[in-house]
């Protein structure tokens, strides 16, 4: 087998075995947008130290839907838009 055929091989494989399924996306996604809203309300939610560990929740959140949510991303743009 080529060597660029077994990296492409690879690559496909690599990138679908991380990917989340629907609802997962979904639920992250809702989760980071009610962390933005609180955020730009000042409000500090039950469960969060303070305001910085929901900013650090909600750039983790945004990154895990970068990494494993492209392809639901105009569903999720969706969600937002809500």
């Amino acid at each position: 087998m080529p060597l660029w055929l077994g990296m492409v091989l690879l690559v496909a494989f690599g990138a679908s075995a991380h990917a989340a399924n629907w609802d997962e996306c979904r639920q992250v996604k809702r989760d980071s947008l009610r962390l933005q809203q609180a955020l730009r309300k000042g409000v500090v939610l039950r469960g969060y130290r303070d305001r910085t560990q929901m900013r650090n929740e909600l750039r983790d959140n945004n990154n895990w839907l970068w990494k494993r949510c492209r392809q639901y991303s105009a569903e999720l743009r969706d969600l937002s838009a809500r």
